[in-house]
């Protein structure tokens, strides 16, 4: 952002800190308040009003949500997805064939040295 003042990007910094940091608890208090909700009219009957609060909060969870997710994806993060992608791919044939078209053999054996490597880093995390 190198047209942005700095302490704009101070400031942006500072909510993505914010809004990484209170997710945890937001869930948990969507799930709470919501629990509660739900069991206070279901013990107090129709009408089913419960619905709507739900509704709401699901609401703002959910963009508390997205802008989570996309605050915390970095280029690790992505190298991994591609990789998964292209091993978990239903086509590799046509995947295969654009890798030969473009002499990507190079890309391809990085990918799969990667794959390798993540493999190994998974089996050591269930361990």
């Amino acid at each position: 952002m190198s047209g942005i003042p700095s302490n704009i990007e101070e400031q942006w910094a500072g909510t993505l800190a914010f809004i990484r940091k209170s997710h945890p608890w937001h869930r948990n208090a969507f799930i709470i308040f919501n629990v509660l909700l739900t069991a206070l009219n279901i013990y107090g009957g129709p009408p089913w009003w419960g619905l709507w609060p739900l509704l709401i909060t699901g609401l703002i969870y959910a963009l508390h949500y997205l802008i989570y997710k996309a605050s915390v994806i970095d280029d690790d993060w992505v190298d991994a997805r591609a990789v998964d992608l292209r091993y978990k791919s239903y086509d590799q044939g046509h995947i295969d064939f654009i890798a030969e078209r473009h002499d990507l053999d190079q890309v391809n054996d990085m990918l799969v040295k990667k794959g390798k490597e993540d493999k190994k880093r998974r089996k050591g995390n269930a361990d």
